[in-house]
């Protein structure tokens, strides 16, 4: 096979941001640690160490989510199960629960951290580490995740399902693998991937589930472990951080400083952030929460807190409420020890 390597600039795929962080730019020193070389992972494994998570947690809500599809097996159990060491880590990406896996980058972004987890296995075997797809199943844009493009053609989930796109019922997806069986009609390999995506989406009444069932067919084999984000029990472990968010708006300044740094060393806006950067999710909504003159509000609903009822409803129901894009990195670092 002949292979013709070019680089990131010459693909017009990267913006400049990114780019400079990849030829390591003067510019970008102040807004990182450590240059992403796999020599400065040692120094990277040692800082992360310094700030551990609550691995019995992790591993137990995992192993708990993967009952929905039969139960964690193979190397995908070892890696949980490896979760609980101290010396593990993880290397994580995260995306929206497109269909049919939506745009290719899905793969690519997965494949690249399963190769990342081998690179450093072998870099650093006195540690381990732990590849993981962080299933973004509150998002609630079902416009980006309900389509995919196939062959110049666009294929367009219909549905009057609202809220986080993890909690709708993906039935009706089914007769998307009727058609995609007239595609790939007399390929064997392929058709057997469309009777995949069928079993997903007509044995389990849940797209989150769904994709993690599809997710892991196509990639448990090299341990990948996946995790979905709406979960009650990781949520309470993070409630401090909610409050934070919400009462305290401390996100929103901390982003808003970096941002403007940003804007003096020449680049744009890569975020922009709100002062509460948490959605209410509950009843098939995701909306956002605004502070008014007498406490807080819903948008888009009648529900409203006074900040004694919301700190309560943060206490005693952090599963509603949802983590945007700001904040959700926080989250995951909290929860993952990355």
């Amino acid at each position: 096979m002949e292979v013709t390597r070019i680089s990131l600039e010459h693909t017009g795929r990267f913006n400049r941001l990114i780019l400079d962080y990849v030829n390591q730019d003067e510019k970008l020193k102040d807004f990182y640690s450590l240059a992403h070389t796999v020599e400065n992972y040692k120094q990277q494994i040692e800082n992360r160490a310094q700030f551990p998570v609550n691995r019995e947690l992790l591993a137990d809500t995992l192993l708990d989510q993967y009952k929905a599809i039969e139960g964690a097996k193979g190397s995908v159990h070892e890696n949980i199960e490896l979760l609980r060491k101290e010396k593990t880590f993880t290397i994580t990406t995260g995306h929206q629960l497109n269909i049919f896996t939506g745009p290719l980058y899905f793969i690519y972004k997965i494949l690249h951290t399963i190769k990342l987890a081998e690179e450093l296995r072998e870099a650093y075997s006195e540690n381990n580490f732990v590849p993981i797809y962080w299933m973004n199943s509150e998002d609630h844009d079902i416009e980006e995740v309900g389509q995919f493009n196939l062959f110049g053609k666009k294929y367009v989930w219909e549905t009057e399902q609202s809220g986080a796109t993890g909690k709708m019922n993906p039935e009706s997806l089914a007769d998307f693998c009727k058609q995609l069986g007239e595609v790939f009609s007399g390929n064997e390999e392929m058709m057997g991937l469309v009777a995949m995506f069928k079993i997903a989406y007509t044995k389990f009444d849940n797209l989150a589930t769904a994709t993690r069932y599809f997710s892991n067919k196509l990639f448990g084999k090299y341990g990948l472990v996946i995790i979905d984000s709406d979960d009650a029990s990781l949520k309470t472990s993070f409630t401090d951080f909610i409050k934070k968010d919400i009462l305290e708006n401390r996100p929103f300044e901390l982003v808003k400083q970096t941002d403007l740094k940003l804007g003096k060393a020449g680049y744009h806006m890569q975020v922009k952030p709100r002062e509460i950067n948490c959605f209410y999710l509950a009843d098939g909504i995701r909306n956002r929460i605004v502070r008014t003159e007498k406490g807080f509000h819903v948008l888009k609903t009648d529900r409203r807190f006074t900040e004694s009822e919301l700190n309560d409803e943060i206490e005693n129901h952090p599963e509603r409420f949802s983590p945007n894009v700001v904040l959700r990195p926080l989250f995951q670092e909290f929860v993952l020890p990355n």
